[in-house]
C-alpha cells in the first residue's frame, strides 16, 4: 500500500531485513506536504514521544495494521498527540523490562507462551490502565518527579493509547479529581475501601518480582515523599466495578503494555480478528526545502517553550492541591492554556 491510503491511527511496524519487528509507530496524519507518524523513539535531537515525517527505511521495511474500529484508532492517536505536548522522554528502564521478556520469547520454541503471558498479566494489571486513563488530560508521567522522571517506550505508548481510548468514559481525570496526581505507588487510603485486586496490584508494583518468572533487580528502590490518590478512586463506571468490567470486557489490545515488545506485538496483531494486516507500506523518497527545514526548526523551538510552560503549569496545580499535612501510606499494600505543537522530527528514529 501507499502512504496516501493510510488512516489516522494505523499501526506501522518497522522491520529489519530478516523481517524481525524492531519498532512501531502510529500514523498521525498528512500536513505541510508530508505524511507523519507519532512514536516513542531514540536518536535525533529529542529521544521520546514525538511526531516524525514518514520516510523510506534503509535496508528495512514497513508493514501496516489497521484497527477495525476507526473511531477508537483516531481517539488513540489524539491521545498520543496530547501526551506528546509534555515532552515525554524515552524510558530506558521500561525498555529494559520489555527487552528482558522479548529475549526470553526469542529463545522459546513456542513464543505463543509469552503472548499468553502478556495477555494474562494485563488481566492482573488492569489498574495500570486506569492510572493512565486518569492522566489522559495531563502528562502521562509524574512531572513532580524531577530527579527520576519516567517516560514511555515505543510499544507501551501505542498499547496505552488504545487502552485509554477504550476505557476513558469510565475513568475520572486528574482535573476532575481536583488536580491530585493519580498513582499506584506512594499512595494514601482516601476512603479505606480499596478493592482487593487493587491492594494486590499496589503491592506487586513495589516488588522486584512484580512479574512472575522475572526478577526485576533494576527497579528503583527509593520511595517518593509525596502521597497520591490511588487509581481505584478514579474508576467511575455507572454500574460495574473495575473487576467486573475488565473481567467481562474484551479490550482491543489486551496486552500488558510494560512487557510487550515489537515481535510479541506483531504476533498479536496478526492473530487478532480486530486488526487487519494491510501488508507492506511503500514509502518514496522525501526531500525538504530550505523553507520547510526552517519551519521545522521554528516549530521545535516553539514546542520546547510550550512544553516547558505546560509542565510548569501542571507542577504548580499539583503542588497547590497536595495535602498540607502528611498522610499515612496504605499499610495494606505491602513493600515498597494554549495548545502547543507536539514534538516534530524530520527523521525516523527507532
Amino acid at each position: 500500500m501507499n502512504p496516501e491510503n493510510l488512516q489516522l491511527g494505523d499501526i506501522i511496524i518497522f522491520h529489519a531485513m530478516d523481517e524481525q519487528a524492531e519498532h512501531a509507530a502510529m500514523f498521525s496524519g498528512y500536513r505541510d506536504g508530508f505524511h507523519w507518524v507519532i512514536h516513542t523513539a531514540t536518536g535525533g535531537i529529542f529521544e521520546g514521544l514525538k511526531e516524525s515525517v514518514l520516510r523510506p527505511l534503509k535496508n528495512e521495511f514497513y508493514t501496516v495494521f489497521r484497527c477495525q474500529d476507526s473511531t477508537l484508532a483516531a481517539t488513540a492517536c489524539e491521545q498520543l498527540k496530547a501526551w506528546a505536548k509534555y515532552e515525554i522522554p524515552y524510558d530506558q528502564q521500561r525498555a529494559r523490562l520489555m527487552h528482558l521478556v522479548a529475549d526470553c520469547q526469542t529463545h522459546l520454541r513456542n513464543p505463543q507462551t509469552y503472548l499468553k503471558y502478556a495477555i494474562e498479566q494485563n488481566k492482573s494489571h488492569f489498574w495500570h490502565m486506569v492510572k493512565f486513563a486518569a492522566r489522559r488530560d495531563v502528562s502521562p508521567v509524574n512531572e513532580l518527579q524531577l530527579e527520576h522522571k519516567r517516560g514511555l517506550q515505543c510499544i507501551q505508548a501505542l498499547i496505552l493509547a488504545f487502552q485509554v481510548a477504550e476505557i476513558r468514559p469510565f475513568v475520572k481525570t486528574i482535573t476532575e479529581l481536583g488536580n491530585r496526581w493519580v498513582s499506584n505507588k506512594h499512595i494514601v487510603d482516601i476512603d479505606g475501601q480499596a478493592p482487593e485486586s487493587f491492594s494486590d496490584h499496589a503491592a506487586a508494583v513495589n516488588d522486584s518480582e512484580e512479574y512472575p518468572d522475572f526478577n526485576l533487580s533494576f527497579k528503583r528502590k527509593h520511595r517518593d515523599e509525596n502521597t497520591f490518590i490511588p487509581s481505584h478512586a478514579a474508576w467511575n463506571h455507572p454500574t460495574q466495578s473495575a473487576d467486573d468490567f475488565f473481567g467481562a470486557h474484551p479490550l482491543m489490545l489486551p496486552l500488558d503494555a510494560k512487557i510487550t515488545g515489537p515481535e510479541l506485538f506483531v504476533m498479536f496483531l496478526r492473530q487478532s480478528q480486530k486488526f487487519t494486516s494491510l501488508g507492506k507500506l511503500n514509502v518514496g523518497p522525501v526531500t525538504f526545502t530550505d523553507v520547510q527545514k526552517e519551519l521545522h526548526r521554528s516549530n521545535s523551538s516553539l514546542f520546547l517553550a510550550q512544553a516547558t510552560k505546560l509542565k510548569g503549569d501542571l507542577i504548580q496545580k499539583l503542588a497547590q492541591s497536595a495535602p498540607t499535612t502528611p498522610t499515612s501510606p496504605l499499610s495494606c499494600f505491602g513493600s515498597p492554556t494554549s495548545s502547543p505543537l507536539p514534538r516534530q522530527d524530520y527523521g525516523n528514529n527507532s
